[in-house]
């Protein structure tokens, strides 16, 4: 096979290409019977090792009280800090990074990281955080290109019941539907962020120069408004 991005030479068996780094796009046979291009999508579990809960994580970010990955969990979690280590998803695989803004070291089997020294993680490794222990575990599957487009395409639908409120507010009214928008305001610069639906999420406020400040907004839900 060839990469699609670069055509070279390449086998199946690897995950990017040696001569430009592009992610290996490979082909399955759908139930139809159909042939499509297929890419890989990774996840980095972290499975507590006295509780057995686990945190699943798909994305770069920040793991911490106030980071990017379960705040419900981390925010019962005394000794770890607000931002405490950073991962990031490179090539089907994920490296960890030490903040200066931790209190407590992170170890990979028992070994300290120096501050932002990336390491990276490997299945079945114990990665300590704090006085929290976790086993590593780093799954891969190959997932439809084709699905993953039809899901980014699909337009989000507002709730049946806002949909009935306007049409029966037209009908009363005989006045045009009013355009539904959702925005959401940071509480610590008041700066106002229009988003595309209520369930929609803001990591970090563009306008706070505060470290801590920008991460606030990701607690703030978003609200309805009728534009004219």
């Amino acid at each position: 096979m060839k990469c699609t991005d670069c055509y070279s030479p390449i086998v199946d068996t690897i995950e990017s290409c040696p001569n430009c780094g592009s992610e290996v796009k490979k082909t399955v046979t759908t139930s139809q019977g159909e042939v499509t291009t297929a890419i890989n999508s990774t996840k980095l579990i972290l499975t507590d090792m006295s509780s057995r809960d686990e945190i699943i994580i798909e994305s770069s970010g920040i793991i911490g009280r106030e980071g990017d990955f379960a705040l419900d969990y981390f925010k019962e979690c005394d000794y770890v800090s607000r931002l405490h280590c950073e991962v990031t998803l490179i090539n089907n695989g994920f490296m960890i990074e030490h903040l200066p803004t931790a209190k407590h070291p992170t170890k990979i089997d028992n070994i300290a990281l120096s501050v932002r020294v990336p390491r990276a993680l490997r299945d079945r490794s114990i990665l300590t955080i704090a006085d929290k222990s976790y086993r590593v575990s780093i799954k891969t599957t190959s997932v439809s290109e084709d699905t993953l487009q039809a899901n980014e395409l699909k337009p989000e639908q507002p709730p049946q019941d806002i949909i009935d409120s306007d049409i029966e507010q037209t009908n009363q009214a005989g006045s045009p539907i009013s355009e539904v928008k959702y925005e959401i305001e940071c509480r610590k610069c008041g700066t106002i962020h229009d988003v595309p639906s209520e369930d929609s999420i803001i990591k970090e406020c563009s306008d706070c120069e505060d470290e801590y400040d920008k991460r606030d907004i990701a607690k703030v839900k978003a609200r309805r408004i009728n534009a004219n």
